[in-house]
């Protein structure tokens, strides 16, 4: 192809080496091992792992989150005080209701169910940039396997509550969480930020994370390995098809609070 960056030679690597070089050591490197051989325990076995921490993780703070969602529904200007009295009730029945051991393995299944489907949409988009647009000769497996890596640095959360964090956030977040007694942990610059957290510009600042510059990068250079193609151009495509689901999520996670009456 034209215009395509030098590719390192296909080394022969185990997925521990793989997934090293992705994220400490050489990113292309692991990409195109990557691309010479696709096993199937480079995507389940990264996937299981963020299964593992994300369970962790919401065991270890689901107090805290409950906490702060009873916090947020007894502060609404939106609702009664008969709504609000009617809403924790709910909430309590069904925490009561989740609490059996039968009803927390089908979370756990549904927990995991949501993770795949994520990574699945992410691969076909991933798919959809370097073969579609840059032209390149990637299979599904390659690139469900790349977006499996980068599930270890994604934080997915809804309603207070963690839906999706990967390896490093957890590390990282899961006991500054902890240690606070709250889940307003940041990485990201929505630390500079002081107005109303129901604001879009914090929910947007809140997606200039530490992680997702991480994860950018990484996917950038694991793409464009894919595809064999100019690491400039797959930038363009990865950071603005990224930005464009930021806006989108910002928008919608802001547009949620105001509608619960969060000021």
């Amino acid at each position: 192809m034209g215009n395509a960056s030098a590719q390192p030679e296909a080394e022969h690597m185990g997925l521990a080496s793989r997934l090293y070089n992705f994220f400490l050591g050489s990113p292309a490197k692991a990409a195109a091992s990557l691309r010479a051989q696709t096993r199937w325990t480079d995507w389940l076995i990264p996937l299981f792992v963020t299964f593992l921490v994300t369970a962790a993780s919401g065991k270890l703070t689901q107090d805290i989150v409950y906490s702060e969602v009873k916090q947020r529904l007894q502060s609404s200007t939106k609702l009664t005080e008969e709504q609000i009295q009617t809403a924790l009730d709910r909430m309590e029945e069904q925490r009561a209701k989740w609490s059996s051991p039968g009803r927390q393995a089908l979370g756990y299944l549904l927990s995991f169910a949501v993770i795949v489907a994520v990574t699945a949409i992410v691969a076909g988009a991933v798919l959809f940039i370097t073969n579609v647009i840059l032209g390149g000769e990637a299979r599904f497996g390659q690139a469900l396997a790349l977006a499996s890596w980068g599930s270890w640095l994604v934080h997915m959360s809804s309603g207070g509550g963690t839906t999706l964090i990967g390896l490093f956030p957890g590390i990282v977040k899961t006991p500054l969480i902890l240690a606070k007694g709250s889940t307003d942990v940041t990485t990201s610059l929505a630390v500079l930020w002081s107005g109303s957290k129901a604001a879009f510009l914090y929910h947007l600042l809140g997606k200039i994370d530490i992680f997702n510059i991480w994860l950018l990068a990484v996917m950038t250079i694991g793409v464009a390995t894919l595809a064999k193609a100019n690491t400039k151009k797959t930038a363009y495509w990865v950071v603005g098809l990224w930005s464009i689901v930021a806006i989108l999520s910002a928008f919608l996670s802001s547009l949620l609070l105001k509608m619960q009456g969060v000021s």
